[in-house]
């Protein structure tokens, strides 16, 4: 086990996106609403550097909504077939806009097509 935490994420991610898992960056997370009803959907890990770890989500639907009024979240990376996971406990913060249009624009256009047309009322 590494000192740093982060050191140990990136190592476990490392074995995880090598290991032929499907999704391996997937991981849950959870937020709050303003009545204190904790939420938890899974999402997609973008990228990650510097001790961040990026991932791309609607302002507008009700984990966008939460994450503006409550910066605190919780990620969980599970790999069962790893027998490992990693709870990931901090506050959000939001990219430049410029960054946001520019990961849309690199998604497929059926996958923006579907980002569109779906319901973001979690």
């Amino acid at each position: 086990m590494k000192k740093n935490p982060f050191a140990q994420f990136e190592a476990w991610m490392d074995v995880a996106l090598n290991s032929g898992l499907t999704e391996p960056n997937a991981f849950t997370l959870a937020t709050v609403s303003k009545r204190g009803q904790p939420n938890a959907r899974n999402r997609i890990a973008a990228e990650f550097r510097s001790e961040r770890i990026f991932f791309f989500t609607n302002y507008q639907s009700a984990k966008g909504l939460e994450m503006s009024a409550q910066s605190k979240v919780c990620m969980n990376f599970f790999w069962p077939n790893l027998h490992r996971q990693i709870r990931v406990h901090g506050k959000i913060k939001k990219l430049p806009g410029k960054d946001s249009i520019a990961y849309f624009k690199s998604r497929p256009r059926e996958s923006q097509l579907g980002a569109w047309a779906s319901n973001k009322a979690e």
